[in-house]
């Protein structure tokens, strides 16, 4: 959209680092997963949460904004039990572009690290968004971490035929403490015949199947007990299933790095149908980011995020831990929004610009 005007309706108005949210609108099934007491039970819980979100989007073919390096996006969810689910995203790289989550909920011991990176892809008629990065997933009153990868998107029909949004794929999650994994294979749509969002789950225990899972992503999702010919029983039905809403950080507190404040401008041009001057705001946010780094590469100075650290995992790839538990940003949320300790931890946010300093720099 730096210089195509891109129809409206192509356009989501919100960023990347907070359209992952839609990965917890279900998040009261994440909570329940601590309440199961064997490791199977624990393991189908994990899978019912992972495949219960992917249908809350937009409708038609949208896509967000690419995230800023160094935005911040955080929330919380006040849950039905009366404990709170924390989300924290920060932009950590943005070539390429790399999106770091935290998802916490202390009442119930579990926390969600990961990093996600959108990789693009041109197939002819289709354009993909391959979903390379990891989440670890860790269950500290069972001792458990359960790593899981993420799933591609595609747009079909960008040039021929109508637009549709497929998901397919076949990340997983595993338990190195259990044996026990989930093999995700979410199924494209074949040329001829068959149906749109088809997932299939093969439950396993030390790679022997266990239990199969199947039906729509965007539907109803069955289990049953692998190679039985057997109707299997209900597991999900994201139709009927209660949806949490989202406990948002009001304007005046939001972080001058939040999409909030960056994507503002743009955010008003689309939701008024202006898709001139969302095209026009969009190239400035772009540009602003293009002369951060130029002024970076001018005075030797390097980008370090400011809310994760980029480690190495077992098997030596890459992953960004979260180090910002004792900041105000992160203490702010312990508390219900606009409570006293929120207010407290708030007011003592320093809002600084990056680039405040430069002056010295030039000295």
């Amino acid at each position: 959209m730096t210089s195509i005007l891109i129809p409206v309706d192509f356009l989501e108005p919100r960023s990347l680092t907070e359209k992952l949210t839609d990965f917890l609108s279900h998040c009261h099934l994440m909570a329940r997963i601590v309440e199961y007491d064997s490791p199977l039970k624990r393991m189908i819980a994990i899978t019912k949460w992972y495949l219960s979100a992917f249908h809350v989007k937009p409708p038609g073919v949208k896509k967000p904004y690419n995230p800023v390096l160094g935005e911040v996006y955080r929330c919380n969810y006040e849950m039905p039990d009366g404990s709170r689910t924390t989300y924290f995203a920060e932009q950590v790289k943005h070539h390429p572009p790399i999106t770091a989550v935290l998802i916490e909920n202390k009442e119930k011991q579990f926390e969600l690290e990961g990093w996600y990176y959108p990789r693009t892809k041109f197939l002819g008629n289709s354009a993909g968004s391959i979903g390379d990065g990891k989440m670890k997933i860790k269950l500290s009153k069972f001792n458990e971490t359960y790593e899981g990868t993420w799933p591609d998107m595609y747009a079909r029909g960008i040039l021929i035929g109508s637009l549709v949004m497929e998901i397919c794929g076949k990340p997983s999650i595993k338990c190195a403490e259990t044996g026990y994994s989930a093999e995700i294979d979410f199924k494209a749509k074949p040329m001829i015949g068959g149906d749109y969002n088809v997932v299939h789950v093969h439950i396993k225990k030390d790679k022997k199947n266990i239990l199969t899972i199947y039906g729509k992503w965007n539907g109803q999702l069955f289990i049953r007990p692998h190679n039985k010919k057997v109707s299997g029983d209900l597991l999900l039905d994201t139709t009927k299933e209660l949806i949490i809403p989202k406990c948002t950080i009001p304007e005046k507190d939001q972080l001058l790095n939040s999409p909030a404040k960056v994507w503002s401008k743009v955010t008003a041009a689309i939701l008024n149908n202006d898709v001139e001057a969302a095209a026009r705001e969009k190239t400035a946010v772009e540009e602003n980011q293009r002369n951060k780094v130029a002024v970076r590469e001018k005075f030797n100075v390097s980008y370090s995020p400011s809310f994760f650290t980029e480690t190495k995992d077992s098997k030596g790839d890459p992953f960004y831990s979260f180090n910002g538990r004792e900041s105000p940003e992160f203490r702010s949320l312990d508390s219900k929004i606009g409570s006293p300790d929120y207010l407290k931890f708030t007011s003592s946010i320093r809002h600084v610009d990056e680039f405040a300093h430069i002056d010295e720099l030039q000295v």
